[in-house]
């Protein structure tokens, strides 16, 4: 959450990408490609400006994570990974009042596992 990162995960002989989102600027939206035998193939992400960063293969079954809240953004991205790649994620939203230092809950998305 904020500065602290994870190591990185999955293929490392493809491209990387980022996205710097702009001042009010949120994710609204991740979406997906996975195999229900193995991994994540491909992660999609969506902010509240339209704008989107798509990484990884466009390769099986579709999932999609939002919240159920207008109001609310993307706060957390959870999840485990093997040495091959992501094998499950969860999308926790939330929204920030407007004096922008507190967080309220508004609900989290279905997770899902792969076996």
């Amino acid at each position: 959450y904020g500065f602290a990162w994870t190591p990185m995960v999955g293929n490392n002989g493809t491209n990387r990408v980022s996205i710097s989102l702009f001042e009010g600027e949120a994710i609204i939206q991740v979406s997906g490609k996975y195999n229900p035998s193995n991994f994540i193939y491909q992660l999609f992400f969506v902010t509240s400006r339209g704008r989107f960063l798509a990484a990884g293969q466009p390769i099986g079954l579709s999932f999609n994570h939002y919240p159920t809240n207008a109001e609310s953004e993307l706060r957390i991205l959870s999840g485990r990974a093997n040495n091959v790649g992501i094998t499950s994620l969860g999308a926790h939203w939330g929204d920030v009042d407007s004096m922008g230092y507190e967080m309220h809950t508004a609900g989290n998305t279905t997770r899902m596992a792969l076996n």
